[in-house]
């Protein structure tokens, strides 16, 4: 039950920070080098949950440290060729998602 207590905690802290930074900082008082990362912030976060089930994946059956280095290397060069962080974001959780199902019957 504290798990779930510290989740919505959290939850409740960011989307406060959020609201704040919306209501009081006007746009136009940003730095410009703030402005244009904001749009990175959500793929870079999600990549990194990627990473972290990934790691996650190789250390629980090691065996399968091959086929998770390919994967992440797939999604690695997809964003080297693509520059499109939705594309690789949505593949990079596909490729968790595949692994944790293969993984999980096999």
């Amino acid at each position: 039950m504290s798990a779930v207590i510290l989740v919505v905690a959290l939850g409740l802290l960011s989307w406060l920070l959020r609201v704040v930074l919306i209501a009081v900082v006007p746009p136009g008082r940003l730095p410009g080098r703030l402005v244009e990362t904001l749009p990175l912030v959500a793929p870079a976060v999600i990549g990194s949950l990627v990473a972290v089930e990934l790691t996650g994946l190789m250390r629980e059956q090691p065996g399968t440290r091959v086929v998770t280095l390919l994967a992440a290397a797939g999604v690695a060069v997809l964003a080297w060729r693509t520059r499109s962080p939705s594309l690789v974001c949505g593949a990079g959780l596909l490729v968790v998602l595949a692994l944790d199902l293969l993984l999980a019957t096999g």
